[in-house]
C-alpha cells in the first residue's frame, strides 16, 4: 500500500525531498487526483492487526487546505480524562477515544517561506473532527494539519517554541512503549498569548487512534516529539511516555 505509506511518512514530517521522491514513486492506480484545489485520495488504508494487509478507507477527503494551520508533529500531549469523538473512515460515523490536549506551533507565511514551501497543509476533511471542508467554525479556531517541514518552532526546544534554526530541526524516533496521539485534522484554539515569541494553538486530540479513525495495533510508533531534549532530559525517548503525536510503525504497511 504505497500511497498509505507515503501519507504516514509525510505525517511524521519527513523532509520535502523525501516526501517528493516517495510521491513520484507511488502507484498511480492507487489514487484519484483532481485539480480542484486538492488531491482527493479514495484508496487509503486503515490500521489493522499485524501481519494483515490493511483494507482501504474510501472517500477519506485528503486535500490541501490553504492558509495558516497548526503543526503538531513534534508535540507531546496531556490526558484530560474526557473522551473525544473521531470520524471513522469516510466521516459517516464516529468513535470515541480518550482525549489529550497538545500545544502546537502555528505555521505562518514566515515559517513556510523559510522552508521553501507554500502556506498550506495536508488535510483529511472527512477525518479527525473536520466537517468535509477546510472552513473553520470561528476566527479563533484553526485546524491541525500537516506539511513536510523540517524547521519550525518545537515544544522540546529550550525554552519551548523558541525561534532559532538550531532548535527547530525535526528529528524522528521510534517508541516501543507508551501511547501515541493523533492530531491530524483536528480542531484547535488559537492561543491568545505568544509562547516565547511564537504563535501557538491548543489542540484536543485522541490517544491510541491512527490517522483514519481505527485503534492503533502496533507495539511501536514513530514520533517527532522530543527532538530537542538533551541527554540530561532523557533524550528523545523521554517523549514516548508523554502521549506524543505519532503515527503507527509503517512496517505493517509495506
Amino acid at each position: 500500500m504505497k500511497l498509505f505509506r507515503i501519507l504516514l511518512l509525510s505525517l511524521l514530517a519527513f523532509s520535502s525531498h523525501i516526501y517528493a521522491a516517495d510521491v513520484k514513486d507511488r502507484d498511480a492506480s492507487r489514487a484519484d487526483v483532481h485539480n480542484d484545489g486538492g488531491a482527493n485520495v479514495n484508496d487509503v488504508a486503515t490500521d489493522t492487526p499485524k501481519h494483515q494487509k490493511p483494507e482501504p478507507a474510501r472517500n477519506s477527503g485528503i486535500q490541501q487546505c490553504k492558509g495558516e494551520f497548526a503543526l503538531c508533529a513534534s508535540s507531546t500531549c496531556k490526558p484530560t480524562g474526557r473522551m473525544i469523538k473521531v470520524n471513522i473512515a469516510d466521516g459517516k460515523s464516529t468513535k470515541e477515544y480518550p482525549e489529550v490536549i497538545c500545544k502546537c506551533p502555528i505555521i505562518t507565511a514566515e515559517i513556510a517561506n523559510a522552508n521553501g514551501a507554500d502556506l498550506s497543509g495536508i488535510a483529511g476533511v472527512n477525518q479527525g473532527n473536520m466537517k468535509g471542508s477546510c472552513a473553520v467554525p470561528s476566527p479563533d479556531k484553526i485546524w491541525s494539519l500537516f506539511a513536510p517541514l523540517t524547521n519550525y518552532p518545537q515544544e522540546s526546544a529550550t525554552p519551548p517554541f523558541v525561534k532559532g534554526d538550531s532548535q527547530n530541526t525535526f528529528k524522528q524516533a521510534v517508541c516501543s512503549s507508551g501511547v501515541g496521539s493523533n492530531c491530524w485534522s483536528f480542531l484547535c484554539t488559537r492561543d491568545k498569548a505568544l509562547t516565547n515569541g511564537t504563535r501557538t494553538a491548543t489542540c484536543a486530540c485522541p490517544a491510541g487512534e491512527n490517522p483514519f479513525g481505527a485503534p492503533t495495533q502496533n507495539s511501536q510508533f514513530l514520533i517527532g516529539a522530543g527532538s530537542q531534549y538533551t541527554a540530561a532530559q532523557g533524550g528523545q525517548q523521554a517523549a514516548c511516555s508523554q502521549y506524543p503525536v505519532s503515527v503507527p510503525n509503517i512496517a505493517d504497511y509495506k
